[in-house]
């Protein structure tokens, strides 16, 4: 066996070892004392006479211990279990520390979590890396959707692979659900094709799956399968839920499967409920027709998913696909010369697609560098509390100088335990990352479907938590490890009673200090421009409470064929005898319907801007510039709290036979009559039939319907005289109280008015707005909540400092005092030392902030909102900040500076 073997082996059974080796030296001894005794000696001369010839005991066993064990390793045992004996006796140290050192790791491991959980983790799929998504360049623009023929011809005709489809995110399905014959609130659907599940390789949790026998006849096959999350929620994981039968949007289904807890579909971030024939659409969205057997040419919303074959090229295949795709192209595209230049191919879809991955990966990575500055900020604070510590251990240091320790084992008892707080700190920053990636992704999901994603920790993150681990440790270890090896013994020795090294204590801190107020001032930037940013979105208008307005998205059947004959007028009856219901419920101040939300900023046709003299219909060519439309009816400025001058439009504007009248906002004023008033004035339709409308109203900018876009020029309209094909309409009930109590109340009366109608989600507008800004609002929530936290933690730096500064110093100034300086003036020291260590903190923040704001200028333009990286007042009033913290942290050691009695202290000298 060899010898390191056995070395091993020798300190893992170290009791066993040690008796063994006082039974071998007693049996010595024994012999030894024997044989003396057999020379005539008394046993107790004997005994002495044995030990003289045998030797030191202790310094044997000592010798033998070198031998047989690991010696190095036997030392870093001893100082683990020192660290570990020593650290409770020091409880507030230990816990700041170990605090300090887990909500920095805690929290970068979890946005990281949520970073690779977007954008680098595989579906839980079959073979993901062979998955392809059937994607084409249209006119130089990519684009992935097709109509339901394009799909069905493309997957009939290929050739070295196999085509599955599904309806896209862009498409949502919402669906209206009742089991028990009462109303349920809507889940979230899927359609997929039969071939669908049995290309991605998923085997079913219970039942079946949909297959290609489910998918042949349109409406031929009412089968549903739901997820495990919807069955767990809704039937409380029943194994009995296959067979069960549920309606959708008014069409029973049968549940005919549950797909497994890890599959979400390949929408990374969102989660179906439910999946569904796609010959099926029909019948679970009547509102948009029917677009298997009449599909509409601008309803491209089925995704192709691709397995390529063993040996199958790409290129290859994607070339078969184009000319079949442009054969299906109508006349109308196909002989423009787009359809010519269109290109088919296939892009990697292992990972899935995600509209969040476009929306929040690039906040993500500022939080991780905000973070990762908090992070720093710890690092910098957990080096001054060890610095800290280890001059009060200066003593103990010098004095195991002294007795023969060599600098390498006080600097490995350092190292020691600065490894233990470190791992100490980095499995409560494990715990605390799982708690604070949920957290996130609840506060990612406001106003809007729970995300789903795989939150499990995979290779990547658990190599980022180590190496974020070890890199902190060294940061914070490897100051106060330079300090112990310089402990001299001969100055210690000359005074051993004073605190020697204030001086290295002192120089040190300040640089950790100022570190650690540069990068707290360069948190606070960040975190003031994510808030202004939050502010300039939320607050730019004097829309009134939105708190008290609810907003519900109605859309009958047929609402999305507004061109079909007869459409407008029922469209306009439902709409007008739903909103006189909801006048006449308790509590409910103005009703009014929109085509427009935040949600959904999509408005109607353009109207031509007209200049103040005016222009005939004929003049109103095709490059005058152009207003969104929206179509309105009567009371929406008022319910939405929007001022106007002018009037609203009344009963005999909302006629079939009214001459056309519209309202317009200030930003068409401005263009269009600059100098002039506009009421009266007319304004020109661009779509067919053109229409001039006489302006009788004049409405403030509101940038509630698209908060992130500058405000535009907006022409409203009467619901009937608006120039679109699109009937699909918000609603909007103000109320005089809590706006929650009458949700069910206007959900049963759109039920009341037309059952047909989905019920989608019923939310206040604040929730519709904040659903539109969730990502600013992340920012400048986790932002500002860390940059708090880096002020805490530099104020207790900057606190601990002055406080063992004026240790130091007590000596000073009580000669000082006593020679009559004022106790203002010992102040003035203190607080001059806290300016210069602030004040040379902002000086490296300031060019540390333009040298972040350069390097991440493109990914800051896409979350920053009317202000540029550069702001002065934001600059300005972080700065402000910082000096107010950096006084009340200097506070208290000033005050007890001021304090010192000198009697007290020259006394005791």
């Amino acid at each position: 066996m060899p010898i390191w073997v056995t070395r091993a082996l020798a300190m893992r059974s170290r009791r066993r070892v040690e008796r063994d080796l006082r039974d071998e030296i007693g049996a010595h001894l024994d012999l030894l004392a024997s044989d003396y005794e057999r020379r005539g000696f008394t046993p107790e001369e004997a005994r002495l006479a044995a030990r003289r010839d045998f030797g030191g005991v202790e310094q044997i066993k000592e010798t033998h211990r070198d031998v047989r064990g690991l010696r190095g390793f036997e030392h870093l045992w001893r100082d683990v279990l020192f660290v570990c004996r020593a650290l409770p006796k020091s409880p507030g140290f230990t816990a700041a520390v170990v605090l300090t050192l887990a909500l920095g790791i805690g929290a970068n491991t979890a946005v990281f979590t949520l970073i690779d959980a977007l954008n680098w983790q595989n579906l839980p799929v079959r073979d993901p890396d062979s998955l392809r998504l059937v994607s084409r360049i249209r006119l130089g623009r990519t684009e992935t959707g097709f109509t339901y023929p394009q799909a069905a011809a493309l997957r009939a005709q290929i050739h070295g692979a196999q085509l599955a489809g599904y309806s896209s995110a862009a498409f949502p399905l919402l669906l209206t659900v009742t089991t028990t014959g009462s109303l349920e609130p809507p889940i979230s659907g899927q359609l997929v094709t039969g071939n669908y599940f049995n290309l991605l390789g998923i085997v079913p949790q219970r039942g079946r799956l949909i297959g290609v026998e489910d998918d042949r006849v349109p409406d031929g096959h009412p089968v549903a399968v739901i997820s495990d999350r919807y069955w767990r929620r809704r039937f409380a994981g029943d194994p009995a839920v296959v067979g069960t039968r549920l309606s959708l949007s008014g069409t029973p289904f049968e549940i005919i499967g549950v797909t497994p807890p890890e599959f979400f579909g390949v929408e990374v971030g969102l989660a179906p409920d439910v999946f569904i024939p796609v010959m099926m659409q029909a019948a679970a969205m009547p509102v948009v027709g029917d677009l298997v057997v009449t599909p509409n040419v601008n309803r491209t919303w089925v995704q192709l998913l691709a397995r390529l074959d063993r040996g199958a090229r790409p290129e290859q295949v994607a070339a078969q696909l184009e000319p079949v795709y442009r054969a299906t192209l109508p006349p109308v595209l196909r002989n423009a010369r787009g359809g010519v230049e269109d290109r088919i191919f296939f892009a990697p879809a292992a990972r899935g697609l995600s509209d969040l991955r476009v929306q929040f990966s690039t906040s993500l990575f500022i939080l991780l560098g905000v973070v990762g500055i908090v992070l720093l900020v710890g690092c910098a604070n957990t080096a001054n509390l060890l610095l800290a510590r280890a001059a009060a251990r200066r003593p103990e240091l010098s004095l195991r100088l002294a007795l023969g320790a060599s600098h390498g084992r006080l600097l490995q008892q350092v190292l020691v335990e600065g490894a233990i707080i470190g791992a100490a700190g980095g499995a409560l920053g494990s715990l605390l990352a799982r708690l604070l990636t949920r957290l996130l992704l609840l506060y990612a999901s406001a106003g809007r479907a729970p995300i789903a994603l795989d939150l499990a920790p995979d290779m990547r993150v658990l190599i980022f938590t180590l190496t974020t681990l070890l890199l902190c440790t060294m940061v914070f270890v490897v100051v106060p490890a330079v300090r112990v090896a310089r402990v001299d013994l001969l100055s210690v020795i000359k005074n051993i009673n004073e605190a020697a090294g204030g001086v290295t204590r002192g120089r040190s801190g300040r640089v950790l200090i100022v570190a650690q107020v540069a990068l707290s001032l360069v948190l606070l930037i960040a975190a003031g421009l994510f808030v202004r940013t939050l502010l300039n979105l939320t607050t730019a208008d004097r829309d009134g409470p939105r708190d008290r307005v609810l907003v519900v998205r109605v859309e009958p059947r047929g609402s999305n064929q507004r061109g079909t004959p007869g459409m407008s007028g029922r469209l306009d009856r439902l709409y007008t005898d739903l909103m006189t219901r909801l006048r006449d419920v308790s509590g409910v101040r103005s009703v009014s319907m929109s085509n427009v939300s935040p949600g959904k900023p999509e408005s109607g046709a353009g109207v031509a801007i007209t200049p103040a003299g005016g222009v005939r219909i004929d003049e109103a060519g095709p490059n005058r510039p152009v207003a969104s439309g929206q179509a309105i009816y009567a009371g929406y400025f008022d319910t939405l709290g929007i001022r106007l001058r002018g009037r609203d439009f009344d009963e005999r504007d909302l006629q079939p036979s009214a001459a056309p009248v519209c309202i317009v906002n200030e930003a068409f004023v401005r263009i269009a009559f600059p100098d002039d008033d506009p009421i009266g004035k007319t304004c020109i339709s661009v779509g067919v039939p053109r229409r001039a409308y006489t302006i009788v109203g004049v409405a403030d900018d509101s940038r509630y319907t698209n908060p992130r876009a500058p405000v535009q020029p907006v022409v409203y309209t009467p619901f009937l005289q608006a120039n679109t094909g699109r009937g699909q309409m918000i609603l909007y009930v103000r109320c005089d109280g809590d706006s929650q109590a009458l949700v069910a109340r206007v959900r049963e009366e759109v039920w009341k008015a037309d059952s047909s109608v989905p019920q989608y989600e019923v939310r206040t507008l604040a929730e519709e707005v904040d659903a539109v800004v969730v990502r600013e609002r992340l920012l400048a929530t986790v932002s500002t909540a860390f940059s708090i936290l880096a002020l805490i933690l530099t104020a207790i730096g900057i606190h601990g400092l002055l406080s063992f500064l004026i240790v130091q110093r007590v000596r000073e100034f009580a000669i000082r005092i006593a020679l009559g300086a004022r106790r203002v003036g010992v102040v003035r020291m203190v607080a001059r030392e806290a300016a210069m260590l602030v004040g040379a903190g902002a000086l490296v923040a300031v060019p540390l902030a333009l040298a972040v704001e350069r390097l991440a200028s493109r990914w800051l333009s896409e979350v920053l909102f009317g202000l540029t990286p550069t702001d002065v007042v934001t600059l300005a009033g972080a700065t402000a900040i910082l000096i107010i913290v950096g006084v009340l942290a200097a506070a208290v050691p000033a005050k007890r500076a001021s304090g010192v009695d000198p009697m007290v202290v020259l006394r005791a000298e």
